[in-house]
C-alpha cells in the first residue's frame, strides 16, 4: 500500500508533514533494521538517545490512537507496535515499560522515529533513552548506572531484538514471562497508598521529549547510591 505520506497529501494545518519535512537529520547508521526486505520477517529501528535526568531505561513509540493528526486515528494500531519494548522489559534489568510513552506529537515529526514510522510504515520505530541517572525499579534501583550497566543493558537490547526472528513458541514464551512479571508488579503496587499508586500506573501518560532535551545535565556520582 506504500507509506502513508505517499498515499496522501498534506491538506494545509491540519495534514499530515511531507516526506520532505520529516526527513530526520539524525546519521541513517543510527538506525538498523532486524530483518531483510526481502522476507516476511518483523522490521525495527532504534534511534538511541542520552538524557539527564529521566531514570531508567525506555522507550519513546509510535500510535495512531494516540497521533496529534485526526488522520492517523482511521486506522488501527499494528499489534506490533509495542512488541520491542514488551520484550526489552523482561531482557533488561534497567528498563521501564511503565515509563514508555507512545505519542505522537507535531513537533516530533522530524525525529527519526516518527519519520520512519510514517514513511516507511514501520510499527516497531522507537527511540530509546538511556542515562547515568539510574533507577527507581529493578536489581540497580536507587543507583546510579556505571558504563558496566549501560553495557549490559546494550546485551539485553540485542537479546530482545533476536526474539523479533525467534519462532513464535519462543517469542510466545518471552512475552508470558514480562506478563506475569507485570502483573505481580502491580499486585505489589495496589497494596501501597493511593497517592503512591497513581503515580507507579500513569503509563504512557505523555511524552516527556521537551522536557528531556531542555533539562540541564546533572552532576553525578556515578557509581554511589542515590
Amino acid at each position: 500500500s506504500g507509506a502513508v505520506s505517499r498515499t496522501r497529501t498534506s491538506t494545509g494545518a491540519g495534514g499530515p508533514p511531507t516526506p520532505a519535512s520529516t526527513r530526520p537529520s539524525t546519521a541513517p547508521s543510527r538506525c538498523w533494521s532486524t530483518s531483510e526486505a526481502s522476507r516476511s520477517r518483523r522490521c525495527a529501528c532504534c534511534d538511541l538517545h542520552g538524557h539527564s535526568r529521566q531514570k531508567n531505561v525506555f522507550m519513546y513509540g509510535c500510535s495512531r490512537m494516540q497521533s496529534w493528526w485526526l488522520g492517523d486515528k482511521e486506522f488501527l494500531d499494528h499489534p506490533d507496535f509495542m512488541l520491542l519494548p514488551r520484550l526489552a522489559q523482561s531482557c533488561m534489568a534497567t528498563f521501564s515499560l511503565r515509563d514508555c510513552h507512545f505519542q505522537i506529537e507535531r513537533a516530533r515529526e522530524s525525529t527519526a522515529r516518527v519519520a520512519v514510522w510514517r514513511q516507511f510504515e514501520i510499527p516497531m520505530s522507537y527511540t530509546m533513552e538511556a542515562s547515568t541517572c539510574g533507577c527507581d525499579q529493578g536489581p540497580y534501583k536507587n543507583y546510579h548506572l556505571s558504563p558496566k550497566q549501560l553495557q549490559e543493558s546494550g546485551e539485553g537490547f540485542c537479546v530482545s531484538l533476536s526474539y523479533l526472528i525467534s519462532t513464535p513458541e519462543a517469542l510466545n514464551s518471552r512475552l508470558r514471562l514480562n506478563s506475569d512479571r507485570l502483573e505481580c508488579h502491580m499486585r505489589v503496587v495496589a497494596e501501597r497508598s493511593l497517592g503512591d499508586f497513581t503515580q507507579e500506573v500513569a503509563f504512557w501518560s505523555g511524552d516527556l521529549d521537551d522536557d528531556l532535551d531542555t533539562d540541564d545535565d546533572l552532576d553525578l556520582d556515578l557509581y554511589g547510591p542515590v
